[in-house]
């Protein structure tokens, strides 16, 4: 599991910039000595939304471009290895752009906000306009002011990016990384929940909302979600994965889960301390609601997320018994040593002038040569499976063409068809027929038809039937062929396929339709 604490913080800071366009807007409209001076608001309005896209764009640049290129651990990437002029100059360059980020969030914002808010003759309205636009005193010929103050505060959030790295790297290292790395995942997003929220309450809530207790609806929400997330936390994430197969009710579990929502509740105690019944009564009031509310609420999302575990391990389960069936069936029809006994054999035929003897092996060894190289796919194009077919056919008819009494005839028409097919598929039918079909004493018949169209594949076996011998050894063996080709269009046709088998006790036929 990817952690995204990083894609979380920079959720965070782009909703905070957001807001604050949003705000500046907001601020200008509601004064009324604003609203009296449009061009100066015009102009004051213009640089707080300069230095804001200018804070926006150092963010941006700083986490992108230059902590990137310092985070090769957290992206389990090796670091790159330089000569001492290369490094030098890597670092050199990246130690300029850390330069400039601070001259420009300083030394340049504060130019901005200086010549803003000292643009103004009236110092009453200069010094309104510094309260809601500050700047840094320091006189505009001063190129590096504020720079040292950028410097501290750039500092402290690289000390921060620090231990950011440090815990993505260590939680995907451990055994446990996906715990870990979904607690992470689950306490970022609260923080960018809580960074959210009070800007989001600024925009929405008219004035300063109050609750039943007399507290802002700000300072409720701070309180309370907090301690309801790390209930939720402890509980999906430790707790209920400890019952195991013990009940709810527990001893060792309810126990703890007393002891844990009692510890959560306690942040309810400051939402009642300046009432008459007193902080216990908070204390009390958030305890019972994590025992009713929020502890429910952890165990059906615990139960649903586990249920989702589980279904995916049986999808991945059965993609894995998928996956060896198929390799499984494909092992049972290459047998790669073969191809060299037959390269012998052909040449061996053609030494002694046997031409019937040359052309079967040349037949079977093209066989072979599909066998080996295009069986390993999962799908090759109609006409390669045509083409072994017709040397299967021709091979057979090479054994069966002194007995005028058998017929075999083949229509596959793969012209203009460009469809893709899993390979030996269509094969085991014709094998069937050749195999109970055909009769050296009685006459016998196999017609085989292939066609197709823009939706799909036609394919259509009928052979004469027979009756056994008693003393045929192939009596009762039904063989693993029709098998096979069954549980494979199960895996790679699955609802996509009609396959019909019927038999009069004169003639048996299969038809084959694979929608693709």
């Amino acid at each position: 599991m990817k952690i995204k604490w990083r894609q979380h913080e920079l959720m965070a800071v782009t909703l905070l910039t957001v807001f604050a366009a949003i705000r500046y807007f907001l601020r200008m409209f509601s004064g009324a000595p604003f609203a009296e001076n449009v061009a100066f608001y015009k102009k004051i309005l213009l640089a707080q939304y300069a230095v804001l896209l200018i804070q926006y764009g150092c963010y941006i640049w700083l986490n992108k471009v230059i902590i990137a290129k310092l985070q090769p651990a957290s992206q389990q990437k090796a670091m790159p290895k330089y000569g001492i002029a290369q490094a030098f100059i890597r670092y050199g360059l990246l130690s300029l752009q850390f330069v400039v980020i601070i001259y420009l969030l300083g030394p340049v914002s504060n130019f901005i906000a200086y010549s803003a808010t000292r643009s103004f003759a009236d110092p009453a309205m200069a010094n309104l306009v510094n309260s809601v636009f500050p700047a840094h005193p320091q006189e505009l010929c001063n190129t590096f002011g504020g720079f040292d103050i950028t410097l501290f505060f750039v500092g402290i959030y690289m000390l921060y990016v620090v231990l950011r790295e440090a815990v993505i790297y260590l939680a995907g290292k451990k055994n446990g990384r996906l715990l870990y790395a979904a607690i992470t995942n689950q306490l970022t997003l609260l923080g960018l929940v809580l960074v959210a929220v009070q800007p989001l309450m600024y925009v929405i809530l008219p004035g300063d909302v109050r609750g039943p207790l007399g507290v802002s609806v700000g300072t409720i929400f701070y309180i309370l979600a907090p301690s309801v997330y790390v209930v939720y936390l402890v509980e999906a994430y430790w707790l209920f994965p400890q019952k195991g197969d013990k009940p709810l009710l527990h001893p060792f579990i309810t126990s703890k889960l007393l002891l844990l929502t009692a510890i959560c509740a306690m942040p309810a105690m400051f939402l009642h301390s300046g009432q008459s019944d007193g902080p216990w009564a908070g204390f009390f009031t958030g305890w019972l609601f994590h025992l009713i509310v929020t502890t429910p609420l952890s165990w059906l999302v615990y139960q649903q997320r586990k249920d989702r575990i589980l279904q995916l391990r049986n999808i991945e389960k059965e993609l894995g018994h998928s996956t060896a069936d198929i390799q499984f069936l494909r092992s049972q029809i290459n047998p790669h040593f073969l191809f060299n006994v037959l390269n012998t054999l052909y040449g061996t035929a053609l030494q002694e002038d046997a031409a019937r003897t040359a052309e079967g092996i040349q037949k079977l060894g093209d066989m072979m040569r599909f066998m080996l190289h295009d069986n390993n796919r999962e799908n090759i194009p109609l006409q390669r499976e045509v083409q072994y077919l017709n040397n299967y056919i021709a091979l057979q008819t090479l054994r069966i063409q002194q007995s005028p009494n058998i017929t075999v005839q083949a229509d596959m028409n793969d012209a203009g068809c460009n469809h893709n097919i899993a390979p030996m598929l269509l094969i085991p039918f014709v094998e069937n027929a050749f195999k109970h079909g055909i009769s050296l004493v009685e006459p016998s018949w196999i017609n085989i038809k292939l066609s197709c169209d823009k939706g799909g594949i036609f394919f259509s076996v009928h052979n004469s039937m027979h009756e056994k011998k008693e003393n045929d050894t192939e009596q009762y063996k039904s063989g693993i062929g029709i098998v096979n080709v069954k549980k494979r269009l199960q895996l790679v046709y699955p609802g996509r396929y009609t396959l019909k088998f019927n038999a009069d006790g004169r003639e048996f036929f299969v038809h084959l339709n694979i929608q693709l």
